[in-house]
């Protein structure tokens, strides 16, 4: 019997992680290996540390909201729908290689000993026209099955047979290899960031019988981690301007240099690990510059279209306009300072701010830590299946928080959202119970 200590702790676990892990952004964003020339550091930081305290509030709100009573979750509905899930991402693992990379089978080992010239090449491919764009739509039409395929493995692992388990298993990795071939962090980071955590609920939600925390599973983590950070560091040494190997950073307006000369850790670490910690660090931080320096700016309302490069550029193609574009937080940045609105990270918060002001932004926060919340407790009680998938997106959202709105910059995750947060609305996940629950 778990006490009722051991499951409050277990459903503030997530809350705990990501206060932690936005602290130490800001604590790399100003103490780190990079000098940024923000000019009002002070106001940065209120807004940075006001935004933690809403996600707080945000998250422990969710205690309100009561759960379904007697709910259990039907294990072959469950099973049936993870079917579902699994053929519609089998099916268009192929057409989706050929519309990332061309090929139908990824060329991974082009992508692993050349990461940076493999982005190059795809970058170029697509500028001249995208043959298997269809597939794309289609992923945007079927995105929640799609985007529940990978979190729902790990959730029902040991409940799954040795077929379901290789096919599901396949799908994740093929997808993996799609970005392998392309020279871009994104698919592999999905998995090893969201994959801890994962485990971490099916464990304790009774899914597989595995005690995450001890010692040899670390290990694998940490293992695995390091591997993602040597495909990571490959792939900096080899993008365009030699940001990575160099340290520096054309910033619009200004250059940013990395501090190898007075700090420590130029002292500390080998080249290889240098590059990596100035690489990470850049990501993490250049976002907060970027939402510095648009803190100054005015810009008019884009209508809640122009958080995202998917939404607002379909929102300018359907009115035949430019304004939803041009008028993104983003785009005026690079206009009126130089800051690159496709080539450099913003965060999420300059985002949101395009649409939502810094007040609206500060209440988003606190609503996506209340789906995190929700959906973590109903899932830790096996009371979710749609809720899990919300879950795997809020995860992927606050990692992504300091560099970029990465869950609604594509059409594939925004359309994920909006339909399951539909659903989650309209109570559907009583589909997935069991008749007498």
């Amino acid at each position: 019997m778990l006490t009722d200590r051991v499951r409050l702790l277990r459903w503030l676990f997530p809350l705990f992680f990501f206060q932690a892990y936005l602290g130490l952004s800001v604590l790399l964003f100003f103490f780190g290996p990079w000098p940024w020339p923000v000019q009002e550091p002070e106001s940065l930081l209120v807004f940075l540390l006001a935004s933690q305290a809403c996600f707080l509030v945000g998250y422990l709100a969710a205690a309100c909201a009561p759960s379904p009573k007697g709910a259990e979750l039907d294990p072959l509905k469950l099973r049936c729908f993870f079917d579902f899930c699994l053929v519609i991402s089998l099916a268009l693992a192929v057409p989706t290689s050929l519309a990332r990379t061309g090929s139908a089978i990824p060329d991974i080992l082009f992508g692993i000993s050349d990461p940076g010239q493999a982005y190059l090449d795809n970058y170029y491919r697509l500028l001249g026209g995208n043959a298997y764009v269809w597939a794309e739509y289609l992923r945007i039409l079927l995105a929640v099955p799609i985007t529940s395929t990978f979190p729902l493995l790990v959730y029902l692992w040991g409940s799954l047979g040795r077929r379901r388990r290789l096919l599901g298993t396949g799908a994740v990795v093929f997808h993996m290899c799609v970005y392998m071939a392309t020279g871009t962090n994104k698919g592999i980071a999905d998995v090893v960031i969201t994959l801890p955590l994962l485990l971490v609920l099916a464990s304790w939600s009774g899914g597989i019988r595995l005690q995450v925390f001890r010692p040899r599973y670390l290990v694998l983590f940490v293992l695995a981690f390091a591997l993602f950070l040597g495909f990571f560091s490959a792939g900096q040494v080899g993008r365009v301007g030699g940001v990575g190997q160099s340290g520096v950073l054309p910033a619009g307006q200004v250059t940013v240099q990395a501090d190898r000369r007075d700090g420590e850790y130029a002292q500390l670490l080998s080249p290889a690990l240098m590059v990596t910690y100035e690489s990470l660090t850049r990501y993490m931080g250049q976002g907060y510059y970027a939402f510095a320096a648009s803190m100054e700016l005015d810009s008019p309302s884009t209508f809640g279209f122009g958080n995202s490069m998917f939404l607002n550029r379909n929102m300018d193609t359907l009115l035949g306009t430019h304004y939803f574009t041009e008028n993104a937080l983003p785009n005026v940045l690079e206009q009126r300072k130089g800051w690159s609105m496709m080539m450099l990270w913003h965060s999420l918060y300059t985002w949101l701010v395009s649409d939502f002001g810094l007040g609206g932004t500060l209440f988003l926060m606190g609503v996506f830590g209340f789906l995190l919340s929700l959906g973590w407790r109903r899932c830790l009680d096996r009371q979710g299946v749609v809720w899990l998938t919300m879950v795997y997106m809020m995860l992927i959202l606050f990692y992504y928080a300091p560099a970029n709105n990465q869950l609604f910059q594509i059409g594939e995750t925004t359309s994920a959202f909006a339909m399951a947060l539909l659903w989650l609305m309209l109570s559907g996940e009583r589909l997935f119970y069991l008749r007498d629950g």
